[in-house]
Parts: structure tokens; C-alpha cells; sequence
């Protein structure tokens, strides 16, 4: 968390050096395609769409740790005792790494320019090592078991299930608790998309670092927090 935390502060701190913000940038490509994106109506349409990447990478996300489990997602130490091969991993080994970076986009769209590049970038890099790392730890605790699994593409999705169907049981109600700090950034997102408050959006995401806080303490992992 201290990294992504890191990475993220290193990319705002980019708009000191580069004053063009992501959202011009945008807003000259959706004039180039013929959009009709002039002023608020510019603004409007740029914020949905990092409200839709941060809402669509949360939903990936929440998805993928209604099979994982919340505890093992939250857990300090990396859990190898079973592969789970169900849900999105038919489609993507890596889907709670693959909606950080969907995330990660729609936060971008707030920074600079040169921001923006540097949140997916150092995001893209950190999450490799990180994946690299579980994959050599997996093969040594599972073997062929995790080679046949790893047919299953890193992380850009195949369009058809790589895996037959499990008969593994999502736990959507732990999986949504789990995820309720990126919701909030989600739902914060989607009402500064719509009203440009900076206010509500503060007020919203507070009350979800809050409602996290407190759901880590409750299950004893705060300091196990893994994105």
C-alpha cells in the first residue's frame, strides 16, 4: 500500500512540472473523433468516463474477491493453499491486479498529463514485479497444477473462459465489504463527474476510508491490506 500510495503522490505531483492537465488532453482526442465536448459539457464527459474505469475496475475487482475470499485478499501473508480457478480467473490470472490498473486510469484522468503516464507506468511495473513474485512462489507450492493454470493470460483477459466452470460459490456480500474504500472512490468519482463539487467528492470518499477502517479492524487485518 505504501508503494501504491507512493506512486500515485509522485504522479499529482507531476502537475508542478507539466501545468496540461489528463483531461485536456482527453477532451482535444474526443474533439478529433468528432465529439461535441466544448466546456462544462467537455468536463461532464471526461469525469464519467474516469468515474465509469474507476466503477468498472472496482466491479473486476469485487468479482474476482467474491472467489478469492476477503480474507485471503486482506491477508499479510501470500495464501498458496489452493489455486481458484473460477469467476474471472477462467479469464485472467490476474484480475484483482488487472482492476488496479483500470482503476489507476480513471484516477489518472484528475492529474497532469505527465501524471497520468507516470500512475500507469510505475503502477504497470510494481504490479509485474508483484505478479512475477506470486508466480515463482505458485509453481513452487503447486507445480504442473499452477503450469496448466498459467495457459490463462496475465492479465489481458481472453474472450472465452480459458477454464471449465467451477463449482466454486461467490461470497458477493464479503466481496462488496471487502472493496468498499474503491466503491467510494467510485461513487466519489461519479458525483464529481456530475456536480464538480471537490467538497462531496471529499466527504464521500472520507466516509469510505472510514467504513474501511473499520472493516479491516473488524476482521484483524488492517495491516495485511493488499490492492
Amino acid at each position: 500500500m505504501y508503494v501504491i500510495a507512493g506512486i500515485v503522490a509522485l504522479a499529482f505531483a507531476c502537475s508542478w512540472v507539466d501545468s496540461h492537465s489528463a483531461e485536456e488532453s482527453v477532451l482535444a482526442w474526443l474533439v478529433m473523433l468528432g465529439v461535441s465536448a466544448s466546456g462544462a459539457v467537455g468536463r461532464h464527459i471526461v469525469y464519467a468516463l474516469a468515474a465509469a474505469l474507476v466503477a468498472g475496475g472496482t466491479a473486476l475487482r469485487t468479482w474476482g474477491t467474491a472467489y478469492l475470499d476477503v480474507d485471503t485478499m486482506m491477508d499479510a501473508t501470500l495464501r498458496s493453499n489452493r489455486l481458484v480457478i473460477a469467476g474471472p480467473y477462467r479469464y485472467v490470472r490476474n484480475p484483482l491486479y488487472l482492476g488496479n490498473l483500470v482503476v489507476a486510469a480513471g484516477i489518472g484522468l484528475f492529474a497532469s498529463r505527465a501524471g497520468f503516464i507516470v500512475l500507469l507506468t510505475g503502477m504497470t511495473v510494481f504490479l509485474r514485479r508483484l505478479i512475477l513474485r506470486e508466480e515463482q512462489h505458485l509453481l513452487r507450492e503447486h507445480g504442473d497444477a499452477y503450469r496448466q493454470f498459467m495457459d490463462i493470460p496475465r492479465l489481458l483477459p481472453a474472450w472465452r473462459a480459458k477454464a471449465s466452470p467451477s463449482t466454486a460459490q461467490p461470497r458477493w456480500g464479503r466481496a462488496v465489504g471487502g472493496e468498499i474504500l474503491m466503491w467510494a472512490a467510485a461513487l466519489a468519482t461519479a458525483i464529481y463527474a456530475a456536480t464538480f463539487s471537490a467538497a462531496a467528492f471529499w466527504i464521500t470518499l472520507g466516509l469510505g476510508i472510514i467504513a474501511a477502517g473499520v472493516r479491516y479492524r473488524a476482521t484483524g487485518a488492517w495491516a495485511g491490506k493488499r490492492l
